[in-house]
């Protein structure tokens, strides 16, 4: 099962190995996390609207993505 975009954001605050990986390769990071094809679309466009859509879908506050 696919992991969620937003958990994986999530992570990205408290995993240093992960960031590090993500800084390097944000596309490939996000495949390897498990991330959909749609959610790793997100990232690859750098679709910042439809990701903070998807906090406020949950209810969670937006994080900014500037890494």
């Amino acid at each position: 099962m696919s992991k969620s975009i937003v958990n994986f954001i999530e992570e990205l605050d408290t995993n240093a190995k992960l960031l590090e990986a993500y800084k390097a390769n944000p596309v490939s990071t996000a495949k390897t996390y498990g991330l959909s094809e749609v959610d790793t679309k997100i990232i690859d466009d750098k679709n910042w609207d439809e990701l903070s859509k998807r906090f406020e879908d949950l209810d969670k506050a937006a994080k900014t993505v500037d890494y």
